[in-house]
């Protein structure tokens, strides 16, 4: 059960990641965001949930590939009996490589493609499979949005 629920996280921080890239738009080369950018979503789950922020922290170089790394926050906000607190936990920290038209994000040791601002129409992917589910793209569009760019 633990494993999943990791597994499951696992995926919030792909999704995340796929989220703050796409917010960006690209034509060639990928935009990044300015060092110190903040992302804040509304996180629930059984017996947990409140604001989770992910804090564009750092540059580094990964694997011969540029990468950014992102940490997460989450601001806990449940109820003991007669006493609101809210418990603060570093949730986990990300890092998404940039190689031309490329998001790459970095799990497991390895670089997985997220999403090709390159790629032709129809193209299928899997970015990563679970035990129970797997997680797949496919490019059905393309085209300029007025606030993200190209897609």
């Amino acid at each position: 059960m633990l494993t999943t629920i990791f597994e499951f996280m696992n995926g919030i921080g792909l999704l995340v990641a796929v989220f703050i890239f796409f917010a960006f738009g690209a034509n060639s080369q990928i935009k990044t965001p300015e060092k110190g950018t903040v992302w804040v979503y509304d996180y629930s789950n059984a017996g947990i949930g409140g604001p989770l922020v992910a804090l564009y922290d750092r540059d580094t170089v990964l694997a011969g590939k540029q990468a950014i790394i992102f940490e997460q926050t989450l601001y806990n906000r449940y109820t003991v009996p007669g006493e609101p607190k809210i418990e603060t936990i570093h949730w986990d920290t990300h890092i998404i490589g940039i190689e031309d038209s490329a998001v790459l994000w970095w799990d497991n040791d390895q670089y997985l493609l997220v999403y090709d601002f390159g790629e032709a129409i129809g193209t299928k992917r899997i970015i990563r499979s679970y035990e129970k589910d797997t997680l797949t793209a496919e490019t059905i569009e393309k085209g300029v949005h007025e606030h993200l760019g190209c897609f």
